[in-house]
């Protein structure tokens, strides 16, 4: 049985596209692209959706991170399962260069039955491009390829470039630990108290590694007795740091798979908030 898959989005980008648009740059990513005249659309939910005037079906724009067409050939050949979204290869991709694999889906979308052609874009320098351009299996034609061959013959790839943003958040917070703090409790009539605290650090060593711990305790002692509990977490993997359009954000990438990823702001008194809640910045050693 294929593997599951979870398609990479781009995030945030707060970005349209209209049928005249200028080439796409997207200088974090290392990417740059031309809509193909007649499509027009932006940022749907997590995804870059495009309809056509005329063409029916959709074009979809996600990112890759693979380094060798075989790994994205093994990554196209999963299963894709998403909500709302589940698609399967229709026989074996294709390498056709070191830097492009295509082949066919088919499955379903938003609940309709579709037929699915697809591109995976390499860029060896940077995050690659994947075009998924889907329909009605009835509907499907070669203008779909076409459309689809069209925007991935503009794509242009380079190295990534920092934006000012990312410079300075990856100054701010790397090579250093991230410290959440939270306790709360009270007391009832009865003289009975409860409480809860929460506790999480993440180290950002300086070679893209984390680790992260955290810790939640609980506690009560009422007139109906007492007791606690603990739910401890400590783990690690690779991190990264990016901006999308305004936003930057910190990802952690679990060695099990997993994702957390937090919006970088400060406050009016430049205290660090990771989704809104305040981390203290705390120097240690070992993590260079």
């Amino acid at each position: 049985m294929n593997k599951i898959q979870k398609i990479t989005i781009f995030i945030g980008l707060s970005i349209s596209f209209s049928m005249n648009s200028q080439p796409i740059e997207l200088p974090e990513l290392g990417i740059q692209f031309e809509i193909p005249a007649g499509w027009s659309g932006g940022e749907e939910g997590d995804y870059i959706i495009l309809g056509h005037n005329s063409i029916p079906g959709l074009m979809i724009l996600t990112q890759n991170k693979a380094r060798d067409a075989h790994t994205l050939k093994n990554q196209a050949e999963d299963t894709i399962l998403e909500e709302g979204v589940f698609l399967e290869a229709d026989g074996d991709f294709v390498i056709v260069s070191e830097t492009r694999v295509e082949g066919n889906y088919k499955g379903t979308y938003q609940g309709q039955e579709v037929k699915a052609y697809a591109i995976g874009l390499i860029n060896t320098q940077g995050t690659g491009m994947n075009i998924l351009i889907l329909t009605a299996p009835d509907a499907f034609s070669k203008a779909h390829i076409e459309e689809a061959n069209k925007l991935a013959r503009s794509v242009k790839f380079a190295a990534p470039k920092d934006s000012d943003n990312t410079l300075f958040w990856k100054e701010r917070i790397t090579g250093v630990q991230l410290k959440y703090m939270h306790t709360s409790g009270g007391s009832d009539y009865s003289g009975g108290y409860s409480g809860i605290s929460d506790v999480v650090m993440i180290n950002l060593c300086s070679n893209g590694q984390f680790t992260y711990y955290s810790n939640a305790h609980s506690s009560f002692d009422a007139s109906g007795g007492f007791g606690s509990a603990n739910a401890r977490k400590d783990t690690g993997g690779n991190y990264e740091i990016y901006s999308q359009g305004k936003s930057t954000y910190l990802d952690l990438q679990f060695e099990n798979g997993d994702v957390k990823s937090f919006e970088l702001t400060v406050n009016s008194e430049r205290h660090t908030l990771l989704n809104g809640s305040r981390y203290a910045i705390i120097n240690v050693e070992g993590c260079e």
